[in-house]
């Protein structure tokens, strides 16, 4: 019967006959579908307002004289010299795929430095040190560098994981009482934390922000120069001993 149907669209005109004989390929071979959630992500309004708002939020970070800044060549100056001014830059260009897709930051940044004192990176410090037997006399050792370490700022959707949605409501609303753009902005990320001396460490942190992880999760990446392209940021500082007590209040 299925056959039969086939052959009277193909007589009409409506396929072609090679479709006739694929039919088992298509069978075998489905179109991808995507889901309700994929097809909302994926919709021209959608991303369309996601970049308006944003373009706009990023300004709200900004003040007059430092809008001026984003479009001339003192932007540089505002990177070093701005944490709120960085974020709203690095929001900006997300938003309009502007801009380089990798930025580095170091500690002649004032985004790292107000990093460092961030929710996050307490989080992966005192993570390391647990592995420590005794952190109020520490020396540092080669033996407990911690790789690739992972700071979920947001819950998992992803599968869903409630396990991490306390951690993250506690993380959520220390980093607003402090007012942490930089962990504000750069949300989940990952670390390394490694040996230098017996008395520092480096530490490294990178970020990649998506469309993905703007629509928590759900969809698919895109590359730049697109608006809404895959950014990545990468953060190092060096913290000594007496840096982590300070940080760590111990």
């Amino acid at each position: 019967m299925k056959a039969i149907f086939y052959i009277l669209l193909t007589l009409v005109g409506f396929i072609p006959a090679k479709m006739c004989l694929a039919d088992k390929e298509l069978v075998k071979n489905p179109p991808e579908r995507l889901n309700l959630l994929e097809k909302i992500e994926s919709s021209k309004w959608l991303n369309t307002t996601a970049k308006w708002m944003l373009r706009n939020h990023s300004m709200t970070l900004l003040n007059r004289e430092e809008v001026e800044v984003v479009s001339s060549l003192n932007k540089r100056r505002m990177l070093s010299e701005s944490e709120i001014g960085t974020s709203g830059i690095l929001l900006f260009e997300f938003a309009t795929g502007e801009g380089p897709a990798i930025r580095y930051f170091d500690t002649s940044h004032s985004f790292t430095h107000a990093f460092v004192q961030s929710p996050g990176v307490s989080y992966i410090l005192k993570k390391y040190l647990s592995s420590y037997s005794d952190t109020s006399k520490v020396k540092f050792d080669s033996i407990h560098d911690l790789l690739d370490v992972r700071y979920q700022f947001s819950p998992v959707y992803r599968p869903i994981d409630f396990k991490t949605w306390d951690f993250s409501l506690v993380q959520h609303f220390a980093t607003w009482d402090s007012k942490s753009f930089s962990q504000i902005y750069l949300g989940s990320f990952n670390a390394d934390i490694q040996y230098l001396t017996d008395t520092n460490i480096r530490v490294h942190v990178w970020n990649s922000t998506s469309k993905k992880s703007l629509f928590a999760g759900f969809g698919k990446r895109w590359q730049r120069p697109l608006p809404l392209g895959t950014t990545t940021q990468h953060i190092t500082f060096e913290l000594s001993i007496t840096d982590l007590n300070t940080l760590l209040d111990f």
